[in-house]
């Protein structure tokens, strides 16, 4: 099964808080630092949201 990624930086937890809140289900916000994936310490908090 595959499953299709969005990748965000900035303000996108707070994006991704807004849509949740104007169309229901859930959200999962994950940053490049909580999965172990940071190969430059600028995008250590970048937001990865799996979406489907």
């Amino acid at each position: 099964m595959t499953t299709t990624h969005l990748n965000f930086r900035g303000a996108a937890s707070a994006a991704l808080g807004f849509c949740q809140s104007a169309f229901g289900g859930r959200t999962v916000d994950v940053t490049d630092k909580d999965a172990g994936n940071v190969r430059n310490e600028n995008s250590a908090d970048w937001v990865t949201a799996p979406c489907g």
